[in-house]
């Protein structure tokens, strides 16, 4: 079989490593038109011993990188200069640069042909040319734009902009954030992704944004004090962002098949964007793998992987709808507001 995967994200080399490994007789092409090296994307949630389908059992080397993940138990919600801590959770998180080099290592040692910091050629010529291709390039996909009709897609945008920042305070629980200001409620969720490093996402209401501008990081550094205590913020190439929820109608058009964010996406306030993705990318190579038939192993594959997703899209709706209505729950006793959240895509 010859796979062209288009797209170099966590998704798009979970796919080629888990393929490769499943059936070493697969040709499998893989572009990613960023630069080596180049995406911060800070910290991503995982889940631990999912890596373990490219696992070293071929007797190759490959470090387990569940090893150096970062983990915590708590939440610290603070509403203003409150404070309650939530105990009893599981949360594990690794860089994202790590993980991506950690895939791109495998994916060569398995015999993937990795095109880096190359666009790839045109969805019609690599649909005439291999048996199947993956679209795996993110939220923007480009391949699914230029199937829109096809895929039907639909986006949902949300009310509130949002960027994705690191900073060089390492976490012990993750982190709920949120301060009241003259033009709004603006909030911020963290965690730890390794030593000194920790992922922050701050989240502000468009009206903020429409009468004084995007704040920047001394704005965030001084509105969230209480959380960064003095340490920095590590931008990278962050921007204030809004955010869309994608869905298509279908994920398969021909032999061209959607993956990951190009599929569907989940608001980042419930963290499962890069499990989702990766957990698409295992179930699309073993369905690729079980049936002789190219079509039926595609359409098995979005039956299966369309059931986890209408229910972590059904999560997301709530938790993005809590965070955007904060303002209804401001008035609330510390620990009914900390209820209310952590309790907020329950259905």
């Amino acid at each position: 079989m010859r796979i062209a995967v288009v797209g170099g994200g966590p998704g798009g080399l979970f796919f080629a490593a888990v393929g490769k490994k499943l059936d070493p007789h697969w040709h499998i092409d893989l572009w990613d038109r960023g630069p080596v090296g180049g995406r911060d994307g800070f910290g991503v949630v995982l889940p631990a011993g999912l890596l373990g389908d490219v696992g070293g059992t071929d007797g190759s080397s490959f470090s387990a990188p569940e090893a150096r993940m970062s983990c915590c138990s708590d939440i610290d919600i603070r509403v203003d200069d409150r404070q309650v801590t939530s105990h009893g959770h599981s949360f594990a998180a690794m860089g994202r640069r790590r993980l991506l080099d950690t895939l791109r290592e495998r994916c060569a040692t398995l015999g993937v042909t990795l095109h880096l910091n190359r666009d790839a050629a045109s969805i019609d010529f690599l649909s005439e040319r291999y048996d199947v291709v993956v679209a795996a390039d993110g939220a923007n996909s480009a391949v699914r734009k230029a199937r829109a009709d096809a895929f039907g897609t639909h986006l949902s945008w949300g009310c509130n902009k949002y960027i994705w920042l690191g900073t060089d305070r390492e976490f012990r629980a993750f982190q709920f954030a949120f301060v009241r200001t003259p033009r709004g409620i603006v909030h911020l969720h963290g965690y730890p992704y390794g030593e000194s490093a920790s992922s922050i996402i701050v989240e502000i209401p468009r009206s903020l944004w429409k009468d004084v501008g995007l704040p920047d990081a001394d704005w965030i550094s001084d509105t969230f004090g209480a959380v960064l205590r003095g340490h920095r913020i590590v931008l990278g190439n962050s921007r204030w962002l809004d955010f869309a929820t994608v869905a298509n109608r279908t994920w398969r058009d021909g032999n061209i098949v959607l993956l990951g964010d190009a599929a569907h996406t989940t608001h980042y306030s419930v963290g499962s964007g890069t499990h989702l993705a990766m957990a698409d990318a295992r179930t699309l190579a073993y369905c690729l793998k079980e049936h002789g038939d190219i079509s039926a192993g595609l359409a098995d594959y979005e039956t299966l992987r369309r059931r986890v997703v209408a229910s972590a899209q059904q999560v997301a709706r709530a938790s993005q709808e809590w965070f955007e209505n904060v303002a209804d729950h401001w008035g609330q006793d510390i620990d009914e507001f900390a209820f209310g959240l952590l309790t907020r895509g329950v259905r």
